[in-house]
């Protein structure tokens, strides 16, 4: 769990597909939504204040080969910030490749459920920080681009990946990603008060009572898609709202 006393990181999201920013809804790739252009995106949240940016490679992620490197490579290299990058990262090559371009974080989702003791090994060459993503649907973990069940629950999963030298959890809420109705606080909070480490949440934050209830029960951070894409509510009032707390 984290520490109280630091603001929970409001994280903006960069999903990219086919070289484009797109928001999914549910999930679901062929129901997407184009934003165009990755690194003006990036530089619209550098504007709004964001400190991390979280960058998924969705075609990786479905393909299990990362196909939007150039794009990640560009915003890592043309901004300042802490970048978060996860998709198709399915080998320690890929991994140790993306933190020597400048990756602060890299996000193991699919290839761990099956070499868990590639945490370790990616860990033992780098300095950078490694998290597990963890995708939950209605208490099962995803994996393969969120198309089949690990057969893990996500309490089993949080115990099993605290026994590695990870430095925290993505946990996705795959059900509420990109419908804008609100959060499934309990989800999250189960995985918080199980975890050790540091739990950043995903999937249908849509209001800065959203972000005030994560805060609340102790997320280090909140990726946040549609709701800053379709204007719910500005990046910057989202992490002022957390410096009111």
């Amino acid at each position: 769990m984290k520490d109280k006393e630091i603001n929970m990181e409001v994280i903006p999201a960069i999903d990219l597909k086919d070289g484009e920013v797109v928001q999914l809804v549910g999930g679901d790739t062929d129901k997407s939504e184009s934003f165009g252009d990755p690194l003006k995106i990036a530089e619209q949240w550098v504007r709004e204040g964001a400190n991390c940016l979280h960058i998924i490679d969705l075609d990786g992620a479905i393909d299990g080969v990362m196909k939007n490197k150039p794009f990640i490579e560009k915003i890592i290299n043309q901004t300042n910030l802490k970048i978060q990058v996860g998709g198709g990262i399915r080998s320690k090559e890929t991994a140790t490749n993306l933190l020597n371009l400048g990756a602060d974080r890299i996000i193991l989702g699919t290839v761990v459920f099956k070499e868990p003791n590639l945490i370790n090994q990616i860990k033992e060459d780098s300095n950078g920080e490694v998290f597990v993503s963890i995708d939950s649907e209605e208490g099962h973990i995803m994996v393969e681009g969120w198309r089949k069940n690990s057969g893990m629950s996500l309490e089993e999963g949080i115990k099993k990946f605290e026994e590695y030298n990870i430095d925290g959890f993505l946990l996705t809420d795959i059900k509420k990603e990109g419908r804008m109705k609100g959060i499934d606080l309990e989800v999250f909070e189960l995985a918080i008060n199980k975890s050790t480490h540091p739990v950043v949440a995903s999937g249908g934050i849509s209001s800065i009572k959203d972000l005030k209830e994560l805060e609340k029960v102790g997320a280090s951070g909140a990726v946040v898609g549609s709701a800053l894409y379709k204007n719910n509510f500005k990046l910057k009032e989202g992490i002022n709202s957390l410096e009111e707390i």
